[in-house]
């Protein structure tokens, strides 16, 4: 209302009341077109992917999203570092966005997005959310590209985080002004939960970023343009606006000059930081991270006390392995098998030895098994 109330004064509009704003701003959906696009395009693309799966959820080591898979979310446009660099297909940067890793993963973001995306849209303007949510989401994508080149990775967090990060910039700009006892009364409280929330919501997400087909290089990176496009384009309000003497203050100058060159670093900044990163990320082979220990920022297996053949989810590609392999006629039992490893990374004839079976159904669930045991992931 505040940000209204200066809008309207500094373009010489009618003054509108808190009672007539707070009705305006909650009738229709008009005003969250963005939003209600972008949440339609989600639902859409989760109903396809697991349509394409025919209709069946993987096993929840490979998911534990409870989603499609890998094959599936790559074929409909995730996030791929050697296709982006090495095939050209740039267009992965964006159309990973719309994607998802599995329900959980879907139900997570929608739920952020519905509750602060719109909000951010009816407070701040279509074009400014648009803004704040594909800078984040693409600057978040190609960071991930680079430092997690074997990964593939889904969803619309890097835009969500962005919206996090504008909403963290507006509570830094608007510090004296949202928790002013005097101009809030009581609500100074209030204010401060809901700052808390936000901060619990970013670590939750950066929670759930530990598991396959998320990554936080996304979401951390989401995050940082987000709140530079925050400084940029959120409206500012002044304590000097509810205390007009304020305001002829000599310092208000200076206020001005500092608000303008926060505006233009933070452009400086977006602008630096996206065509560094680009410029990294295609000079690069599409498949060697500059960090590679960093990888365990994104994606952990879990829990750490169990042995390798019993964690809840696995941070390689060995769920892409493939196997093949021939019954011994005299024995009746597979007694060998060719693995071949993921992303061309090798090939090798496996002796089962004390493993040898007669069930190629288990031969092919313990595929991942033999990769993470031969292949070098």
């Amino acid at each position: 209302w505040a940000e209204e109330v200066a809008w309207r004064k500094k373009n010489q509009e009618p003054y509108i009341s808190w009672s007539d704003f707070n009705w305006e701003k909650a009738r229709g959906v008009g005003n969250s077109v963005f939003i209600n696009l972008l949440v339609f395009v989600c639902t859409f693309m989760l109903i396809l992917s697991i349509m394409i799966n025919g209709w069946t959820i993987e096993p929840f080591k490979e998911n534990p999203m409870i989603g499609p898979s890998v094959e599936t979310l790559m074929s409909l446009g995730a996030n791929v570092s050697t296709s982006i660099v090495n095939e050209g297909e740039g267009w992965r940067l964006l159309t990973s966005m719309g994607l998802h890793a599995g329900v959980i993963h879907y139900l997570a973001n929608m739920v952020v997005l519905v509750s602060v995306g719109a909000a951010i849209e009816k407070s701040h303007g279509t074009p400014a959310t648009t803004l704040i949510f594909l800078l984040s989401a693409i600057g978040g994508n190609i960071l991930s590209a680079i430092f997690l080149p074997k990964y593939v990775s889904v969803g619309a967090s890097g835009g969500i985080f962005g919206l996090l990060g504008a909403c963290i910039a507006d509570i830094v700009i608007h510090w004296s002004v949202i928790f002013n006892e005097e101009l809030n009364e009581r609500r100074t409280f209030e204010n401060g939960v809901i700052a808390f929330c936000l901060i619990l919501d970013v670590m939750f997400n950066l929670l759930i970023g530990l598991t396959p087909l998320l990554d936080n290089f996304t979401h951390l990176g989401g995050l940082m343009y987000g709140f530079l496009c925050g400084l940029i384009t959120m409206e500012r309000i002044s304590t000097a606006y509810f205390y007009p003497k304020e305001s002829e203050d000599s310092s208000s100058v200076l206020k001005n000059m500092k608000k303008h060159a926060i505006i233009i670093v933070s452009m400086l900044l977006v602008m630096s930081a996206l065509a560094a990163s680009s410029i990294v990320l295609l000079e690069g082979d599409g498949e060697t991270s500059p960090c590679p220990v960093c990888q365990s920022l994104s994606c952990i297996s879990l829990p750490p006390w169990k042995n390798e053949d019993e964690k809840w989810w696995y941070c390689d590609s060995c769920g892409d392995a493939t196997v093949d392999t021939s019954m011994n006629s005299d024995s009746g039992l597979y007694e060998e098998l060719y693995l071949q490893c993921p992303s061309d990374e090798g090939s090798m004839y496996i002796d089962l030895g004390d493993e040898s079976t007669n069930s190629m159904r288990w031969i092919e669930q313990n595929a991942p098994r033999f990769c993470r045991k031969y292949c070098d992931v």
